[in-house]
């Protein structure tokens, strides 16, 4: 009897092991691909719940790419593609990659620009770092590397165009531009939009990018979204609504919303903690730097369908009006930057850096010499 009941455990036991067994997994380490005509790479695809797997792969368009020994293939032509894989023992487990072949790029010259304009051969540009994912912190670094973000990228991206080496100077929004004035900066780059008041002041660079739809809009919390479907909703004296000091947002709730309650700050982020508090009844931002905030203040919402008019909603490089000829420079290379559609590859990467950092994404830090 024994002996019966111990087989019978044997069998219970080996039928839940059966029974709860996983289905294999097929993924790629890299979902998307980018490479140039001619060259080649790997894909690594991690199988789970498989111990002996074989991967099979086709291709949506043929030409693109060719396949060569094992998971190794060819960039032959420019064009996109998505390679489809699947196990060669479950033809049901499935993934994808999306590769995309650019054209070589013709060798270019180094961009000529007046050394003396920048003789300790250091690129020194002023940035508020509280305004993701255009620019904010990443805590988990120290130093420069610090410094993150689209714009921080740009100005990474130009200091390399230009043989200089970087230095990022954080300070608040509201004193950016004044660091071009007392020579602490060369540069400005800090989601910068046009206004004739700048202008007057500053050269402005060619346009690297168009902030898009919804342009400058307004945040407030969920449980308040439903008392607003206009601007003329704001434009009350009761309507405490918060915008940066110096900026495009701040003018455009002086001359759109005159009957309400402006307050001036210098952080949006500690402004958007003191809009969930009820500080604040709204905060006026650019919609990318907003959707940026929402996605991790989930309490937090744009107002749907209200914005501010504006004519021109291009983000743009400063320097001072002395500094033409860097700013030939500057333009140069901003004119790759748009040619190749890099900028909005710089802001995808940066908003979800932002969304992943959590409490590691910082705010301001001021450089002690401002």
């Amino acid at each position: 009897m024994k002996k019966l009941f111990g087989l019978l455990m044997m069998l219970v036991a080996l039928f839940v092991l059966v029974g709860c067994g996983k289905d294999p997994v097929l993924k790629f380490e890299k979902t998307n691909v980018i490479v140039t005509v001619g060259g080649e790479f790997e894909l690594k695809p991690v199988v789970e719940n498989a111990d002996d797997y074989k991967v099979e792969y086709n291709f949506s368009e043929q030409g693109i790419v060719e396949a060569k020994e094992g998971n190794k293939f060819v960039a032959v032509k420019a064009g996109q593609v998505t390679i489809q894989a699947n196990l060669e023992s479950d033809k049901d487990v499935k993934a994808e990659v999306k590769v995309t072949v650019k054209e070589k790029e013709e060798e270019k010259q180094p961009i000529e620009f007046e050394e003396e304009l920048i003789e300790s051969g250091k690129l020194i540009v002023a940035t508020s770092t509280d305004y993701a994912p255009y620019e904010f912190i990443d805590l988990t670094k120290e130093g420069q590397d610090k410094f993150v973000g689209a714009d921080i990228t740009l100005a990474k991206y130009i200091a390399n165009k230009l043989g200089l080496e970087l230095e990022i100077k954080s300070m608040n929004f509201d004193v950016v531009l004044t660091a071009l004035d007392s020579d602490k900066a060369d540069l400005a780059i800090s989601g910068f939009t046009y206004s004739d008041s700048r202008a007057a002041s500053y050269l402005f660079s060619e346009s690297y990018f168009l902030e898009g739809e919804g342009d400058q809009i307004i945040v407030t919390t969920k449980a308040n979204a439903s008392k607003y479907s206009s601007l003329a909703d704001f434009n009350k004296p009761e309507i405490k609504i918060a915008a940066q000091a110096a900026s495009v947002q701040k003018d455009l709730v002086v001359a759109q919303l005159p009957n309400a309650t402006l307050v001036e700050i210098t952080d949006l982020q500690n402004a958007l903690t003191a809009l969930e508090a009820g500080t604040y009844d709204a905060v006026a931002m650019s919609f990318n730097g907003a959707s940026s905030a929402v996605a991790v203040k989930t309490s937090l919402q744009i107002v749907e369908g209200v914005k501010f008019e504006q004519e021109d909603s291009n983000l743009y490089v400063l320097t001072d009006k002395n500094n033409s000829k860097l700013m030939e420079a500057v333009n140069e290379v901003i004119k790759e930057v748009y040619e190749q559609n890099l900028y909005a590859t710089w802001m995808e990467e940066a908003a979800k850096l932002f969304a992943s950092l959590g409490d590691n994404a910082g705010e301001i830090i001021p450089d002690e010499e401002n």
